[in-house]
């Protein structure tokens, strides 16, 4: 009978996040994530928000803790973690999908973050736009509100679902325009006039915008940008459970840490995981998101230092104890 064992490396990376309520420049340095086993329990298992063939690399930052819990990741997909250069030649990000992982209903989420950086946020005429002479934003933007401040606004897509008791947001993405009815477009100028004479609910100031739109799992939602504070194009994404989000209520809830998989899963995989990349009988596989298992003689070669790490650490189990540490360019069998 054949062990299963679980490469994994050490991340560090530095970045600017947007964590939807505060922002931050932190080091990542041997915070261990782990994947979940197969039989562990869930509360809540999403499907994959991206194409088939496609990897996303999970990050998560110092600022998006509190308490050693990691209540956000940011999801990368570009040329620093090809999954398969063989059957993918893509090396462009600007424009990858970003499917819905649950059936919903769609939200657009407003958020004032001014004060925590910069970023793209192009500058609107809000009174122009309130008042319909000039077109509403379908991004991130910035305006002079009443009191002469500039003010910079989050615009992140939400899909609120399980009747109304659990809700999930991305962040950074170009959110797809078929969202953006004529419904949609008179609420946003709304939303532009609140944020204007300071009339926007909460501290910091949010509005939620419903599309009255149910999206079914796999359809689109956008693709991936770098939109707000994003030093680099990638997904900003996080949970949150506790029943009542509304345009009249527009508070996300409680958000939740990804790393506990009795919370949520993604296709049955914790979702904040060590990465490695490593040569599997000859086809180049990259394990982020979905990730995979070797079994005992699994041919691999281990290169992790594109990310910055020295090598790989083999655990007989996610968390268990290190076995032992393979330095970047073993090449072999386990």
């Amino acid at each position: 009978m054949k062990r299963t064992f679980l490469i994994f490396s050490a991340v560090f990376f530095i970045g600017t996040i947007n964590t939807g309520y505060n922002i931050s420049n932190e080091i990542i340095s041997n915070k261990t994530k782990y994947q979940s086993q197969p039989n562990e329990t869930q509360a809540v298992n999403i499907s994959k928000f991206w194409n088939d063939g496609d990897y996303l690399k999970p990050q998560t930052y110092a600022g998006h803790s509190s308490s050693g819990m990691y209540f956000a990741a940011d999801l990368y997909f570009n040329n620093r973690n090809r999954p398969d250069i063989y059957k993918n030649s893509e090396s462009a990000v600007v424009g990858r999908q970003i499917k819905a992982p649950t059936s919903g209903n769609v939200f657009l989420h407003l958020l004032d973050i001014s004060g925590n950086g910069n970023g793209q946020f192009p500058l609107i005429n809000a009174v122009q736009v309130f008042q319909g002479a000039a077109p509403v934003p379908q991004n991130c933007f910035s305006m002079i509100d009443s009191l002469g401040s500039t003010i910079n606004i989050d615009l992140s897509f939400v899909i609120d679902f399980n009747s109304n008791n659990n809700r999930i947001i991305f962040s950074h993405l170009q959110t797809d325009h078929s969202f953006y009815t004529s419904t949609v477009i008179s609420k946003i100028r709304n939303a532009v006039r609140k944020f204007y004479n300071r009339t926007a609910t909460g501290s910091p100031r949010r509005v939620a915008v419903s599309t009255g739109v149910g999206i079914s799992t796999g359809s689109l939602v956008g693709t991936i940008n770098r939109w707000g504070i994003a030093q680099d194009y990638h997904i900003h994404f996080q949970y949150f459970v506790n029943s009542g989000y509304s345009e009249a209520s527009p508070f996300l809830g409680t958000v939740q840490d990804l790393s506990n998989s009795s919370v949520i899963t993604i296709d049955g995989q914790r979702i904040l995981d060590i990465p490695l990349e490593i040569n599997l009988n000859g086809i180049y596989q990259y394990p982020a998101m979905p990730r995979r298992t070797f079994q005992v003689n699994d041919y691999i070669i281990v290169n992790t230092a594109w990310d910055g790490g020295t090598g790989a650490n083999l655990r007989s189990s996610p968390g268990g104890t290190i076995i032992q540490f393979y330095p970047n360019n073993t090449i072999g069998s386990l």
